[in-house]
């Protein structure tokens, strides 16, 4: 519970917002939830590779890869219903996103 928390923190961030700020961000976000609450590790793995992807091309800030990369962690470390809250959290307490 407590690694949940420290978790939840780092995810949301001292000041209460999220660090989702990026449609990209978002989506890989949703994604990796979906890989976590169906406990497919394939799908992790392919979220591993897409959060690394968008990292590289700069769609994903480092806030968001580093609270992602820790869901993932999670992930195959099996704790997937600590990942899952964690990513809930995450995506509930995104900023409203711009859609073009």
């Amino acid at each position: 519970m407590a690694t949940l928390l420290i978790l939840a923190n780092f995810l949301v961030g001292c000041s209460g917002h999220s660090v989702i700020s990026t449609e990209a961000e978002l989506v890989v976000a949703e994604a990796l939830y979906t890989a976590v609450t169906g406990r497919r590790i394939d799908l992790l793995i392919q979220c591993e590779t897409e959060l690394s992807a968008k990292e590289a091309s700069g769609a994903i800030g480092p806030q968001a890869g580093a609270a992602l990369k820790a869901a993932i962690h999670q992930g195959k470390e099996g704790q997937w219903e600590s990942a899952a809250r964690a990513l809930d959290l995450l995506i509930r307490n995104h900023p409203p996103l711009e859609h073009k």
